[in-house]
């Protein structure tokens, strides 16, 4: 175990930095706004995940990406708990530490989707402008051979925490797919994961995308290298060549405020060292917090740099 510092700029590489689920949420809140399904959010935060996500945790998770430096910072929704504006602004007054040093880009969760109303109202998009695309699927270019697909697959639903993309958003990324070719890499961000839990373990068919079948035909289409990063379960890994997709990484990047017994100062982000040519070996680096105590009152983190290529 280490606490490395973060590295210095590498040539020849695009650094991205990529976070789950933070779960911002607001203790109380006024009754008449508990009169959905939000009276479920709240019952599950005062019951359990109250006690197990540490906002306190985020800043100076914040300040490592910082020092990494990355080229862009991804976010993979589950931003807030139950899509409240003042939690999403809450996240955006936590975010001001990074705001300007590169560009952010989120896609919702169930969560930012919690109620109708607010997937209606577009709550999201109103408190978190710039930082959420306009449309989806969204494709932007990350470095000269990377390119960025986002996918929307929230939906507000009365009891399940159930995902879908969609017909019409899956048929628009099959042609932006189909336009990449072997010496292109693509980076898919999207909240839910498009495969089963690499341990075996089964998702529960009310959390699952329901559409699943259809996002990965689609990802087999594509000829060029691939990395699909996600949120949704509240537990990091890496999988290569998952579903018979063999030219796939899956990375699931957790939850990076939420203590668990094997994280016990929070589940930390992902670096991704995108090389300029796809070909070529990429590397996954998880910043997991390690240690904890305080300096001046703040919480300081050291950390360890766990490496797959």
């Amino acid at each position: 175990m280490s606490s490395a510092p973060a590295p210095s700029k590498k040539p020849g590489v695009t650094r991205i930095a990529v976070m789950g689920d933070l779960h911002f949420y607001r203790l109380w809140v006024s009754p008449w706004r508990l009169l959905n399904k939000r009276i479920l959010g709240q019952i599950n935060l005062w019951w359990d995940r109250r006690h197990n996500f540490d906002r306190a945790l985020l800043a100076p998770m914040l300040q490592r990406v910082v020092d990494v430096d990355p080229a862009m910072l991804l976010l993979t929704g589950d931003i807030t708990m139950t899509a409240l504006a003042e939690e999403f602004d809450d996240v955006r007054l936590a975010l001001d530490v990074v705001c300007g040093r590169f560009p952010i880009l989120a896609v919702p969760g169930n969560h930012d989707r919690y109620t109708p109303f607010s997937k209606r109202r577009r709550v999201m998009e109103r408190c978190m402008p710039g930082l959420i695309p306009e449309a989806f699927p969204h494709v932007r270019s990350l470095s000269p051979r990377w390119k960025l697909l986002a996918l929307d697959a929230a939906m507000p639903r009365l009891l399940s925490a159930r995902g879908v993309v969609g017909r019409e958003q899956v048929a628009a990324a099959e042609r932006e797919v189909r336009k990449l070719t072997k010496d292109e890499g693509l980076v898919v961000m999207c909240h839910y994961p498009a495969i089963e839990k690499p341990t075996g373990h089964t998702t529960w068919w009310n959390h699952r995308l329901a559409d699943a079948p259809a996002v990965r035909d689609m990802l087999g289409m594509c000829r060029a290298p691939i990395v699909y990063v996600h949120g949704h379960v509240h537990w990091p890994w890496i999988a290569r060549g998952p579903a018979g997709i063999a030219h796939m990484t899956d990375i699931n990047v957790g939850a990076p405020i939420m203590r668990k017994a094997d994280y016990p100062f929070g589940q930390g982000f992902w670096e991704l060292e995108l090389p300029d040519e796809p070909k070529a070996p990429a590397k996954y680096v998880h910043h997991v917090p390690v240690s904890g105590g305080l300096e001046d009152g703040r919480i300081v983190l050291g950390w360890e740099r766990r490496v797959s290529e």
